[in-house]
């Protein structure tokens, strides 16, 4: 009642206070905001009526952990320490905080903790189901010929069956060529210790997938410079086409704004010539004459003088010459992006070998690969 504050009511929700608005508005004749269908549905309600499956979204990081996991369990590890091994394998290390064991992922920036994933991949879930696992190998175990001579026994095991649990493991995306880690600057490779482990693994593999990327493709180091600075050259002659573009949209739309000013204070500058006391009358329309001077002046400066003979355009082909334009910027934009993202193994293989000839001007490729060559003590690559 003191207007103090924000209206708090234990026994009211946002919901009444709409309802109590709405009415108190159509009582005076006010406007009433109308409530769209389907904006008060529960978000899972919302994605079943616009038919969106869980497929169609992309797995959490959670969950992709927990596919990893899944991974992990089909190679059956005998204990649980196996199995912090068979992680590793993935560039998925643990690390044992008091109670709790953390997972730093190589698709996560943060660490993970086991507990907070769902039931069968937490800790205890993990350790019942390696339990499981081991036991049910154990019943497979069947003696099938016994011998008794001379107080031994001769046991013959059956071979066993592998015991896959039955989890859904989504299939793993194909390898792509990718950039190069710089771990010396990487302020997250010198605080985690895991993050530093997976990163150089990580950058042997994109190594020698660069090689393997050249010889497959048979290129020479000229021949992949060629095709990696090319790409620079065109991206930047579009750029200088949508320049192009917009600077004459913005005359388009400078030549419509003086046309629609010319316009409207044409009757106010024919009074002005016309009155017997000038500068009382400009005094007192001072921006409809400024605003006319002006746009008479950048007819003139356009080329469309009254001596000059040169029709000016109509505001709706203005408008048609507009929409034109901005087409072609759309579409040189969308070139623009097709370009960009074309062919980026070849913009990744080119900055790779930069690194591993250590090289940071493109001016020095030859000098820097024909020293690598001289040197007796580096690798031949």
């Amino acid at each position: 009642m003191d207007c103090d504050g924000k209206f708090k009511d234990a026994f009211f929700n946002y919901r009444d206070v709409a309802r109590i608005s709405d009415k108190l508005c159509k009582e005076y004749e006010l406007s009433v905001i109308e409530v769209k269908h389907g904006w008060r549905d529960p978000y899972n309600e919302w994605e079943k009526k616009k038919g969106i499956t869980k497929a169609d979204k992309e797995p959490t990081k959670r969950e992709q952990l927990e596919n990893v996991i899944a991974i992990c369990l089909e190679k059956q590890p005998k204990d649980f320490k196996q199995f912090l091994k068979f992680l590793e394998d993935y560039s998925c290390f643990s690390k044992k905080r008091g109670g709790n064991i953390s997972i730093t992922a190589p698709f996560s920036k943060n660490p993970m903790r086991l507990n907070s994933l769902s039931d069968p991949f937490t800790e205890v879930g993990i350790k019942k189901q390696i339990e499981e696992m081991q036991n049910r190998t154990g019943e497979n175990i069947e003696h099938e010929n016994t011998e008794h001579s001379q107080g031994t026994f001769i046991i013959t095991r059956k071979p066993t069956k592998t015991v896959k649990p039955k989890l859904d493991v989504l299939a793993t995306k194909p390898k792509e060529l990718r950039l190069i880690i710089d771990i010396q600057n990487s302020l997250k490779a010198t605080e985690n210790i895991g993050y530093k482990k997976w990163a150089e693994k990580f950058n042997l593999e994109q190594m020698s997938q660069t090689l393997l990327f050249i010889e497959k493709h048979q290129l020479s180091l000229s021949e992949l410079e060629n095709m990696a600075t090319q790409k620079p050259k065109v991206l930047q002659g579009i750029k200088n086409d949508i320049e192009a573009v917009d600077e004459r949209l913005q005359q388009i739309s400078l030549l419509q704004r003086h046309i629609g000013n010319y316009g409207k204070t044409k009757e106010v500058y024919k009074q002005f010539k016309q009155s017997k006391n000038p500068e009382q009358f400009k005094q007192e329309n001072i921006k409809a004459i400024t605003d006319h001077e002006a746009a008479r002046a950048y007819f003139d400066e356009c080329g469309y003088g009254f001596r000059s003979g040169n029709r000016l355009p109509t505001i709706k082909e203005l408008r048609e010459q507009y929409a034109t334009e901005n087409a072609n910027k759309k579409s040189l934009w969308a070139k623009y992006h097709e370009v960009r993202n074309a062919d980026k193994e070849i913009d990744n293989a080119w900055q790779n070998v930069k690194t591993l000839l250590n090289l940071k001007d493109d001016v020095e490729l030859e000098k820097g690969f024909e020293k690598k060559r001289s040197d007796k003590n580096a690798p031949d690559l």
